[in-house]
C-alpha cells in the first residue's frame, strides 16, 4: 500500500508541475516502508519524517523541486514552491482544527521557513539552496565547487526589519543631545584650554541635569497648580504621563549613583594594573600614572555630583530653579537662529530637523521658561531670566 501511495503522490506532483516541465533525472528514490534509511545530519534544518503517511505528498513535492532544472523560468519556480506552501498551510490548518500537538505545528512552520529560504536563494545560489531540500529529505548536502562558496544559503534579514534595526542602532548611538553632552563630558577630562575657551563651561552636575532634562522634558507650566509640579509634598498625581520636577530629581540621583560606580570601577581597574606593573617600562608607567590622575579627577567630580543630587532630592525647588537658569544659559550660548523667511528650501530643512515644527519649538520653549521664571523669582530687574551657571570666570569650581 505504501508503494502505491508513493506512486500516486509522484503522479500527482508531476500533474501539478507539468510532466515534461524542466526536471532532471535523479537516481535517488524515495525510501519504501520496508527500508531502513540512514538519515544525514540535519545541519539546523527540519528533516521530514518520511515514515509518516501524512508527509508522503509533501516529501514528493519537495523531491520534485529538488529535480527542477537550473534554467527553469522564475514564474514556474514560484508556482512549484507555492504548491508546497499551500500543502504546508493546509496541514497546519488541519492540525489546528483537530487539536494537533504544538510540536507538529511548530515542525511544519519550521519546514515552511526552510522552503522559503530555498526559494529566496534558488536563482542566485541554486546548489546551496537545493542543499536545504536535500537535508530536509535526509540526504547529505552537495559540497560547493569553490572553497569560498557556502554550503547553505545565508538567511537574510527582511528589508523592513533591517531598516528598523539600522534606525534603532543610529538612535541608540547618536542624537544631537547625546552628541553635545558627550562632548561636554569629554571636556571635563581635557586640559586643552584653547578648545573650550569660548564654550559654555558646565560642571558634571549640570551636564547630568541636562541629560535628565533631555530625557524627561520640562513640565508644562500650570498657573493654578504649578507648585504641585515641583514639590512631592503638594503633588496629587492624577496623570502618569505628566512631568514633575521632583520626579526628575529622583532620576538624577539614581543616575548620579550609576555614574559614580562606573567612575570608581574604571579607576580601580587602572590602579590594579599599576600595582602589578613590575615589568612595565617607565614610559608605560608614566602613561598609566597620567590616566589614573585623570580618572581620579573624574571620580571626584562624580562624587560631588552625587552629593549635589542628594541635596536636590531634599529641595526640588532649588533643582527646578537651577534647571530653568541652565536652559536659559544654554539658549543664550547656542548662537543666533534665523527666524526670518529665507526661502522655501531653508524652511523645509528647519522643519525636517525639528520633527516638522521648525523654529516654533524655540518660540514655545522661550515663553514656557519665562512662565516658570516668574514664580521662581529668577528674573532680573529688566524682566529677563537669569542665566547663571556654576563655573565663574575664575574657573575655581571643584568640578
Amino acid at each position: 500500500p505504501r508503494k502505491k501511495l508513493l506512486k500516486r503522490a509522484r503522479k500527482l506532483v508531476l500533474v501539478f508541475m507539468g510532466k515534461d516541465g524542466g526536471f532532471e533525472d535523479d537516481k535517488d528514490e524515495a525510501p519504501s516502508g520496508n527500508q531502513d534509511v540512514e538519515v544525514a545530519p540535519d545541519h539546523g534544518f527540519c528533516v521530514l519524517d518520511q515514515a509518516d503517511r501524512n508527509n508522503v505528498l509533501l516529501v514528493e513535492m519537495i523531491r520534485g523541486n529538488l529535480k527542477v532544472k537550473q534554467g527553469t523560468k522564475a514564474q514556474q519556480m514560484k508556482d512549484y514552491t507555492t504548491l508546497i506552501f499551500e500543502e504546508i498551510d493546509q496541514r497546519i490548518k488541519d492540525l489546528s482544527n483537530s487539536e494537533g500537538s504544538d510540536a507538529q505545528i511548530e515542525g511544519l512552520e519550521r519546514i515552511r521557513k526552510n522552503v522559503q529560504l530555498y526559494f529566496e536563494h534558488s536563482r542566485k545560489s541554486p546548489r546551496a539552496a537545493k542543499n536545504v531540500l536535500r537535508v530536509m529529505l535526509g540526504k547529505d548536502p552537495v559540497h560547493p565547487k569553490a572553497a569560498t562558496d557556502s554550503l547553505f544559503p545565508v538567511e537574510k534579514i527582511e528589508k523592513a526589519e533591517k531598516t528598523a534595526q539600522t534606525k534603532q542602532k543610529r538612535k541608540r548611538i547618536f542624537t544631537p543631545a547625546d552628541a553635545a553632552l558627550n562632548r561636554a563630558l569629554a571636556s571635563l577630562k581635557d586640559d586643552n584650554e584653547d578648545e573650550i575657551a569660548h564654550c559654555l563651561l558646565l560642571t558634571s552636575t549640570e551636564i547630568l541635569m541636562l541629560t535628565v532634562l533631555s530625557s524627561q522634558g520640562v513640565p508644562v507650566f500650570d498657573a493654578k497648580n504649578w507648585s504641585s509640579l515641583v514639590s512631592n509634598e503638594l503633588a496629587i498625581i492624577e496623570d502618569d504621563f505628566r512631568i514633575y520636577f521632583f520626579a526628575m530629581v529622583g532620576i538624577m540621583e539614581a543616575a548620579a549613583d550609576v555614574w559614580l560606580k562606573i567612575a570608581e570601577k574604571k579607576l580601580q581597574s587602572k590602579v590594579e594594573i599599576f600595582n602589578n606593573s613590575g615589568d612595565m617600562s617607565d614610559t608605560a608607567k608614566n602613561k598609566l600614572t597620567n590616566e589614573i590622575a585623570v580618572l581620579e579627577k573624574d571620580r571626584d567630580a562624580k562624587q560631588l555630583t552625587k552629593e549635589d543630587a542628594v541635596t536636590y532630592s531634599s529641595d526640588p525647588l532649588m533643582f527646578a530653579k537651577r534647571a530653568i537658569m541652565l536652559l536659559e544659559a544654554l539658549k543664550k550660548q547656542m548662537g543666533p537662529v534665523d527666524l526670518q523667511y529665507v526661502g522655501e528650501k531653508k524652511i523645509r530643512a528647519l522643519n525636517k530637523s525639528e520633527n516638522g515644527l521648525g523654529t516654533k519649538v524655540i518660540h514655545w520653549m522661550s515663553k514656557e521658561m519665562q512662565r516658570w521664571a516668574e514664580p521662581f523669582g529668577i528674573l532680573d530687574s529688566a524682566g529677563n531670566i537669569q542665566s547663571k551657571t556654576s563655573i565663574t570666570p575664575a574657573k575655581d569650581h571643584s568640578q
